[in-house]
């Protein structure tokens, strides 16, 4: 007796190809999500060191940046019709990025001054693979936490520790030059220099209560550019996807 072959029949093989693509259509964005942010993750790492060895090499000739002869920088906070930069912090800000660029392979440097601050930014790094350095901002008053033009002698108060009380000035990284989106938190972070070194914004040592904190200008704002220091220190973007995170509790979403 001959043994009957089976096989599925065109309706069951449908049926399995619809389920493996509903399945296909709910994973997929997520995988793709999470490559995405992994990515991110490492070409953030890369770009705080580059950032720091350029700066490091800075200092190391041409001492901290209280002795470059900086000026306070000046920003249109109110969105002023009739602002413009004056040119002493213009000059100033050309200053950091030509002394910066010297220690770094980049593409090429920006130094036009602009009506205002804008997302493709002025003062600006561009390095070979496009990653931008740009916005260097001398700090001062304006931010809340600091007192007076105090950003061009180093002592603008970034927080508690003693690298964060001698701040010089605050710049941003866009990981994708000025490709969209152009946000805070996902491909635009914010860091702070220090007479100690480079400081990533939002880093662990930044108290809540300090404008630059994980807390205030990453978990509970939507500009979420001082996420700089959780991304690197816990190697994930899981403030996108959750908002009870903490450096001393949950580090990452259920």
């Amino acid at each position: 007796m001959k043994n009957k072959l089976s096989a599925f029949t065109l309706a069951e093989t449908l049926i399995v190809l619809a389920i493996i693509g509903v399945v296909a259509a709910m994973t997929i964005p997520t995988l793709v999500q999470n490559y995405k942010e992994r990515e991110t993750v490492t070409r953030l790492k890369k770009a705080y060191s580059i950032i720091s060895q350029a700066y490091q090499l800075a200092i190391a000739e041409n001492g901290t940046p209280d002795t470059w002869g900086l000026n306070t920088s000046q920003s249109n906070f109110y969105d002023e019709e009739e602002w413009s930069e004056p040119d002493r912090s213009s000059s100033s800000r050309t200053k950091i990025v030509n002394i910066l660029s010297k220690y770094m392979k980049h593409n090429k440097i920006n130094t036009v001054k602009g009506d205002k601050e804008t997302s493709k930014g002025e003062y600006s790094i561009y390095l070979n693979d496009g990653t931008k350095f740009y916005n260097f901002y001398v700090d001062h008053a304006v931010w809340g936490t600091n007192d007076g033009d105090n950003g061009s002698n180093c002592s603008a108060n970034y927080g508690t520790s003693k690298a964060l009380q001698t701040g010089c000035f605050s710049f941003f990284v866009d990981l994708n030059g000025d490709n969209e989106p152009n946000e805070g938190g996902k491909d635009r972070f914010k860091f702070l220099a220090t007479k100690f070194g480079i400081i990533p914004s939002g880093a662990r040592e930044v108290a809540e209560d300090y404008s630059w904190s994980f807390k205030k200008q990453c978990l509970n704002s939507d500009e979420k550019d001082s996420c700089t220091g959780w991304v690197i220190e816990n190697e994930n973007m899981d403030y996108l996807h959750c908002d009870d995170l903490s450096w001393d509790g949950k580090h990452k979403c259920d």
